[in-house]
């Protein structure tokens, strides 16, 4: 092939590509879009992500309290109960009264064991 008739041949497709009427341009505008795009999604995604941690550690920390306050609960209706038991082996109060602390401590019973199922 000689000179002429190469830059004949080559010549039109090196100017449709140099003067591509803007499309090479467009795509790289759309393509960068698209990565702007994909970063954003990316960075709510990460931020759910982080939020959804942060509410779950809230959510254990109150449990965590929850269930110290209804152990304490327990703790303390376990030492009336005693007492009651004390006082009334000694006939300063009546079954009924008895009968009440233990509903009490049951009840204070199952309270904590739903939070710690929780």
């Amino acid at each position: 092939m000689t000179a002429s008739s190469l830059f004949w041949s080559l010549g039109p497709s090196i100017v449709g590509t140099v003067f591509d009427g803007g499309q090479h341009e467009a795509n790289l505008r759309g393509a960068n879009a698209q990565y702007d795009i994909a970063v954003a999604d990316y960075r709510q995604t990460v931020l759910t992500a982080f939020q959804q941690v942060e509410d779950g550690l809230s959510a254990a920390r109150v449990l965590s309290q929850e269930a110290q306050s209804q152990q304490s609960a327990v703790d303390a209706s376990g030492q009336a109960l005693d007492r009651a038991m004390n006082r009334f082996k000694e006939g300063a109060i009546s079954t009924v009264a008895t009968s009440l602390f233990c509903t009490l401590i049951r009840s204070a019973r199952m309270e904590a064991r739903c939070c710690n199922w929780n």
